[in-house]
């Protein structure tokens, strides 16, 4: 712990601990995840490999406004 606290303050930054509700949202993709075959989880991955590489390539055309 205490090296990630240096590290958290080395970027000006604080660690705050806290305690949340459980979000099982991560745990019910993995369950869903084991039913497909592993081709349907392949072509998962080539189709967001392909949704992240056209995202990144639209990113350059995202106009963002210059601060003042």
């Amino acid at each position: 712990m205490a090296t990630l606290d240096r590290i958290v303050r080395a970027c000006d930054l604080e660690l705050r601990p806290s305690l949340v509700a459980d979000d099982d949202h991560d745990r019910v993709l993995a369950f869903r995840s084991m039913d497909l075959t592993p081709a349907q989880r392949f072509e998962n991955f080539v189709n967001f490999v392909v949704f992240t590489e056209r995202l990144s390539a639209a990113r350059p055309a995202i106009t963002r406004p210059v601060a003042s």
